[in-house]
């Protein structure tokens, strides 16, 4: 009877928030686990944002063009990724934006200047640059994170596809093997080959453009 009423984004909200509590009942039917019922709630949040953003895309005229390669930052600016990792086997999952303001509570009480967090959580980033009120846990993280970013102009949040954050992405999958805050003073070797790579392929396209 509701989904005869709803329309439009509601009808879409709705559906999705359905179809994350049967997916949640597979889990604990079939896979004997049990996430918070939160999971249901932000599952719906990022697949309703995904599909707006597939809606929007599809009335574009013409498609942007899309570096999926990770690009070094301009002169005398800094580059921190964020992300966080889903283990679907188990209730142990990370957020987004937990880990932002993690990264922007560390980076303003740092020496660098001028630094562009990146990640590829995409809902995070339009949540940070708008002024819409989100009555949540989630909400409350968000606008701590503006907080910050109003009070320290030399910080810029940005998004970027998950190709070009794969550095972060693997660290945030290895997170689950660490009991505790992890620093590290050497490049981990779980992401040494992904940096080699990813400055490979930058200097490979620089020479190109001076051979040019």
């Amino acid at each position: 009877k509701l989904l005869g009423h709803l329309t439009g984004s509601d009808l879409t909200s709705f559906t999705l928030m359905l179809w994350c509590i049967w997916r949640r009942r597979n889990d604990k039917v079939w896979k004997e686990s049990a996430p918070p019922p939160r999971t249901s709630i932000q599952l719906t949040e990022q697949h309703f944002h995904a599909w707006q953003s597939a809606q929007r895309n599809l009335t574009q005229n013409a498609s942007p063009v899309v570096n999926h390669r990770w690009t070094k930052p301009p002169t005398n600016t800094f580059t921190c990724n964020v992300d966080a990792a889903l283990f679907k086997d188990s209730s142990t999952f990370g957020f987004e934006a937990a880990a932002m303001l993690e990264a922007l509570q560390y980076l303003i009480h740092s020496p660098y200047e001028n630094v562009c967090v990146e990640t590829d959580c995409k809902q995070v980033v339009d949540h940070l640059n708008n002024t819409h009120v989100l009555h949540s846990e989630y909400g409350i993280i968000i606008n701590q994170c503006r907080s910050l970013l109003r009070s320290h102009q030399n910080l810029q949040v940005r998004f970027i596809r998950r190709q070009v954050n794969r550095v972060a992405h693997t660290l945030a999958r290895v997170s689950r093997s660490s009991a505790s805050h992890q620093s590290f003073d050497f490049i981990p070797p779980c992401i040494a080959s992904l940096i080699i790579n990813e400055m490979s392929e930058v200097h490979l396209l620089q020479k190109k453009k001076f051979t040019n």
